[in-house]
């Protein structure tokens, strides 16, 4: 068996500017619930692995100040949309590309 190995560029330049915001781990957490889906479920549905889905519930700006993490706000808006909910019931901040970010 042959196999190909093909090797990145480390440069960055070439991705595509990501949206993030700032979610609210707790409030996903409970219109999750409040719907009556399991992490697993509401993964599936969203298309992201079931530990991403509770890392996102347990730490975001308000459960670790000192290194908080952003969302991809289009997973934001899939759990949302999964949820029957609006995407602003789960961010705590607008949405904020990576080159504004740098900017800054």
């Amino acid at each position: 068996m042959h196999l190909r190995v093909r090797t990145l560029s480390p440069s960055v330049s070439h991705m595509p500017a990501t949206q993030t915001a700032d979610h609210n781990g707790s409030a996903i957490r409970d219109f999750r619930i409040l719907r009556g889906k399991s992490c697993a479920e509401l993964a599936a549905q969203v298309g992201i692995h079931e530990q991403t889905l509770r890392n996102l519930e347990l730490y975001d700006s308000v459960t670790r100040p000192d290194k908080p993490k952003a969302c991809a706000v289009v997973v934001l808006e899939r759990i949302a949309i999964a949820l029957d909910i609006r995407v602003g019931s789960i961010t705590r901040t607008p949405a904020v590309t990576d080159e504004a970010k740098e900017a800054a």
